[in-house]
């Protein structure tokens, strides 16, 4: 009995932890702006998935166009995988990381100066990297961060 009781217990933990972090891969039909991408998944279901732990700049902000086109570089018409903990934001999107190969995208777009770190978000060891990505490209001065003082998204979009 005991061990049909762990054998129980360990499938509903297995369970709960997939569902928790559920990836799945997706291909990507349109890139909407620096943060915001739509993709078909295998069931041939669309999806709007806002990039996790990042905030590029608004489509008519300073940079918004050029993080639209880097992101586009790294993922336009490519098969994805999309990691997420099945959250929505207030929008319906999906948040999620997205991965091209092992490449995490949402980094990359950090690294190339194409996006912030959103500190409200990206908290917890896996988000670590985030952070030296976004110093490194500060230091640099990559892409946004080529601007004496850049404007946080979150920032501009309370002012405008």
């Amino acid at each position: 009995m005991k061990i049909l009781l762990l054998a129980f217990a360990f499938i509903i933990i297995t369970a709960f932890y997939k569902h928790a972090n559920a990836a799945s891969i997706h291909r990507v039909i349109r890139i909407k702006d620096g943060d915001t991408i739509v993709t078909k998944d295998n069931s041939n279901r669309y999806h709007t998935i806002r990039l996790e732990a990042i905030d590029a700049p608004e489509s008519d902000q300073a940079f918004g166009d050029e993080s639209t086109e880097i992101l586009y570089r790294l993922i336009a018409g490519k098969v994805i995988k999309v990691v997420s903990k099945k959250r929505r934001d207030h929008y319906g999107r999906m948040i999620a990381r997205i991965f091209v190969g092992n490449t995490d995208i949402n980094n990359e777009m950090v690294k190339s100066g194409a996006a912030w770190v959103e500190p409200r978000y990206a908290r917890g060891r896996k988000f670590a990297r985030y952070y030296i990505s976004e110093r490194r490209a500060k230091r640099n001065k990559k892409g946004l961060w080529n601007n004496n003082q850049p404007m946080p998204p979150w920032v501009w979009r309370r002012i405008n």
